[in-house]
């Protein structure tokens, strides 16, 4: 079973039938499969880079974010692609001044998209061709918004040109979440 000090933080049903979590409390992202046997991987995982969000993307691969430890954010934090195999891969998460990335999903479009909480902004992660090591990579990290407010849950609408999102940026008292939409140019 799960160890019981591990804090399930994101799922996603896997290209190969199992289930994948991203657990932060023990820096590790594990399969379960439908017999319930759990297998955890943490090799390759940066010490601290706690994974929060897990989902599959078109290249058939998990991608996680890793919000790191908080101590030197913009150093340990990442977005991470585990394959099924269990080979994970961490690419920086951008040149912010401080990042945090939490939520992420997979677009329509073929990229991945996250929040960067401390930045307050949803950013695009192209994730490309194979780099001469024959290792995909991820580029063209772009911030989508900047409005210092809080913004969750980014959804690729499905004509690949807007970004659909939840935050507080039009409430004064910052309580409030009402649904907004963003071009991605």
């Amino acid at each position: 079973g799960l160890t019981t000090a591990g804090v399930i933080s994101g799922i996603a049903a896997g290209p190969d039938g199992n289930m994948w979590i991203a657990m932060p409390s023990v820096n590790q992202i594990a399969k379960v499969d439908m017999a319930g046997n759990v297998t955890p991987y943490s090799a390759g995982i940066t010490v601290g880079a706690s994974p929060v969000g897990i989902v599959v993307g078109a290249d058939g691969n998990l991608w996680f974010t890793g919000g790191g430890s908080g101590t030197v954010p913009q150093v340990d934090s990442s977005i991470g692609r585990i394959t099924t195999a269990g080979v994970v891969t961490e690419f920086p998460f951008g040149p912010y001044a401080s990042n945090d990335p939490s939520g992420i999903v997979a677009g329509s479009d073929g990229n991945i998209w996250a929040v960067n909480i401390l930045e307050a902004s949803i950013v695009r992660a192209r994730t490309g061709e194979a780099a001469p090591s024959s290792d995909p990579v991820v580029t063209n990290i772009k911030q989508v918004t900047n409005n210092g407010k809080a913004n969750f849950a980014p959804y690729l609408h499905p004509d690949n040109k807007r970004v659909l999102y939840v935050s507080n940026q039009a409430d004064p008292k910052g309580r409030d979440f009402d649904v907004f939409l963003i071009n991605v140019d």
